[in-house]
């Protein structure tokens, strides 16, 4: 019997015998990997666009935004119980999971640098990024984080003082000046 704290590579070694007493001379066997656990999963994020902010694993890309460049990269590494290392792949909000390439592969890890291309990011707006690593068992370790693309300004309206051109002249002579407005984006 395995139990969870077994985890790792098995053999289970076959003979058989009949009722007259006849074995096999040779046993039969069988290699097998229990797996009990989710893999693990460690990532950093870097922007590869100028134009980002970054705070808590939140970005804001602002300004001009060039759908043909990289716009995440990070560095990764997942690992599991088992020799075969996890496979990588991202998903955006509920999207598909989409494979990261190029990740090198050792016994049952996998270490490299990732990237999203800005294409992938289609309009302005929040979007929720997974970096996922998956096992030979289908268990998911998961990285989120917060995209935001923003490529124009906001705009600023002035309501009082009445900003006409006459306005714009007039002298106050009190030592504060209350100024109203609205600022959408």
């Amino acid at each position: 019997r395995i139990t969870a704290n077994d985890e790792g590579q098995w053999y289970l070694f076959v003979k058989a015998a009949d009722r007259a007493g006849n074995e096999t001379t040779t046993a039969r066997s069988l290699s097998f990997w229990y797996d009990n656990s989710v893999p693990t999963l460690t990532t950093s994020m870097a922007t590869a666009t100028g134009s980002c902010i970054s705070n808590n694993n939140t970005y804001y890309f602002n300004g001009t935004f060039d759908t043909n460049t990289v716009a995440l990269k990070g560095s990764i590494t997942a690992s599991d119980t088992s020799a075969v290392a996890p496979e990588i792949t991202y998903k955006i909000d509920s999207g598909n999971e989409v494979s990261i390439t190029g990740i090198s592969a050792t016994a049952g890890t996998r270490s490299g640098t990732w990237s999203i291309p800005s294409s992938a990011f289609t309009q302005d707006g929040e979007y929720t990024v997974k970096i996922i690593a998956t096992d030979q068992c289908g268990r998911k370790a998961e990285q989120t984080y917060t995209v935001y693309r923003d490529t124009s300004a906001p705009t600023i309206a002035i309501t009082t003082p009445n900003p006409t051109v006459e306005d714009s002249a007039r002298y106050y002579e009190q030592e504060t000046l209350n100024v109203n407005g609205t600022v959408s984006d």
